[in-house]
Formats: structure tokens, sequence, C-alpha cells
């Protein structure tokens, strides 16, 4: 509600033109998208898990991540440790993790692939970036068409997205303290204005997020869902929000039918206070 409040005038005054529907409408604009993009990380999560688990461990055996030389030097191998002591034991809430404690002795800890359905996306992002592996951490860049320097900026911004909508918490106003690092290269650029993309907005999250979904799965529909939301609330002002004026012709965003038309960010849009 303080969204729409007139700071500037009488004091529990709502900005001139509030109604209660523009209320609920944001407030359902916002739970939607929480969803889509709770989905979207979610496809993100479970394909970094996937990579960082096979590429290690093809080259450097199933339980690559209890060698602490296979992490940087400020990588917290101690408190990866005894986050598996913690979690891994025959009470485990899962089952693959209940049979390998009884049937094994050693290795300590179960394979790689067992551990990461443990490891949260924030533990996760904090593993790839500190992997030792320089050839592991390219190859994995590569298979998102991400440069090495940007991956784990991406990665970290996700996860304090995905917390967000985990808590409930506000998306629409959103600006996110770690900055995913974009392009320089001109050849490199996967947006037409990214001169003036707000890397801390919410725009900069979702197109950073659908750039890395497409190449997990072309056909995945977090573009789709996201454009036929951003259609069924046209009045909002998606610039207080980032997005940029001519981001509907972002080939990131455009769609395979080209006669169905989404919302275009413009003055005339209904400004939301933040």
């Amino acid at each position: 509600m303080r969204h729409f409040k007139d700071y500037n005038g009488r004091e529990g005054r709502f900005l001139e033109g509030t109604d209660f529907k523009h209320i609920i409408d944001l407030y359902s604009f916002d739970r939607d998208l929480r969803d889509i993009i709770f989905d979207g990380i979610e496809m993100i999560e479970v394909a970094v898990k996937s990579l960082i688990s096979d590429r290690m461990s093809c080259k450097h055996g199933p339980h690559w991540y209890l060698n602490s030389s296979n992490f940087t030097s400020s990588y917290d191998s101690a408190g990866l440790e005894s986050f598996l002591k913690e979690n891994c034991n025959q009470q485990s809430d899962y089952h693959f993790i209940r049979g390998y404690m009884r049937e094994f002795t050693t290795p300590e800890f179960p394979p790689s692939w067992m551990i990461m359905e443990l490891l949260t996306f924030g533990k996760i992002s904090l593993m790839f970036e500190h992997l030792g592996d320089p050839e592991v951490r390219n190859d994995i860049c590569h298979y998102f068409g991400s440069a090495k320097n940007l991956l784990p900026s991406w990665l970290h911004a996700f996860t304090f997205i995905r917390n967000k909508c985990a808590h409930h918490s506000k998306l629409v106003f959103t600006t996110t303290p770690i900055r995913p690092v974009m392009p320089i290269r001109q050849n490199k650029r996967f947006l037409n204005e990214a001169e003036i993309v707000d890397n801390a907005s919410l725009y900069c999250i979702l197109a950073c997020m659908q750039f890395v979904i497409s190449k997990i799965d072309p056909d995945a529909r977090f573009k789709e869902r996201l454009l036929n939301l951003i259609a069924k609330f046209p009045d909002f002002d998606y610039r207080q929000m980032g997005f940029t004026p001519e981001w509907q012709k972002e080939d990131l965003f455009l769609i395979s039918n080209p006669s169905q038309q989404y919302y275009s960010p413009t003055p005339g849009g209904r400004e939301l206070l933040s």
C-alpha cells in the first residue's frame, strides 16, 4: 500500500488516480511474476547442479568435492564438510542418502550427484565461483553462452531474487545489491540497449534469466509466460522496473508469432511510486 501513498501531500492520502483495483492488480502481477521467476530459476538450478557434478566427476572422480584442491583457496571447504556431516546420516530425509550411509563407510559422504540434491542454489553458486579447475568453469560458462567473468555474478543475482520469491517478498520494485555483470564487447551483447540497462533492475535479472534459459531449453515457456503476464497488465509503467524503451524489440524477447502484440512501456503507462 505504501507505494500508492502521496508522501508530498497530506498524511494518509493516496496518489491521485489510485483505486483499489490498481492495488489488487499490482498484488496479482507480483504474485504471478514470483511464480514465473521461481520456475525459471528452478530450471537454471537443476542445469547448473548437473553440469558441475557431471564435469567435475568425469575429470576428478565422484567425490571430487571432498578434495579442497578442487576449489580456490578462498572457498570455505570446512563449512561444506560441516554441512555434510550435519545432513548426511541415516536419518536423512533423502532415501538415497540414507541408503548410502547404511551401505558404505568410505568415502565418508555420497558421490557428488547425490550431494547436489542437498545444496541450496546459494551454496551451488558459491561452489561454482570457487571451482579450482578453470577448464571445467570455462566449459560450463560456454554451455550457457557466457564469458567466464559473467556467469558467477548472474548466479548470485539469481540466488538473491530466488530467495525473495521463496519468502514471498515484493518483486515489482526490487533492485539487487548483486548486479549481474553484462558483456562489454559488442559482439557478445545480447541486448541492443545494453548501454542504458540498469544492472540492479528487475529487468536486467529477467533478461539474464531468459538468456540462460534459452541455452538450457530453447522451447522453455519462461519468455512467453513473462510476456503474457505483461500483456495482462498493460497499464503499469514498466520503466520503473528497469525495462528499456525498446525492450520488446530485443531478439531475446521476440516471439514466434509476430502478430501477437505485447505491452511496450510508454509515457502513458500508469506510474507506480517506488
